[in-house]
């Protein structure tokens, strides 16, 4: 039973690391950025991409 856990668990780790980049990198292609959106509050002649 203690030798399977190690296993599982680095298993998961492993898995859960190289989702994590992608979804850092899917997040700005499909929201704006924070300074995108700080720059649409702030600047009025700032043209949103919407």
């Amino acid at each position: 039973m203690s030798p399977e856990r190690p296993l599982t668990d680095s298993g998961t780790e492993r898995q859960t690391e190289p989702d994590h980049p992608r979804l850092a990198k899917e997040v700005p292609a499909t929201m704006p950025t924070p300074n995108r959106f700080w720059r649409m509050m702030t600047d009025p002649g700032f043209t949103s991409p919407a």
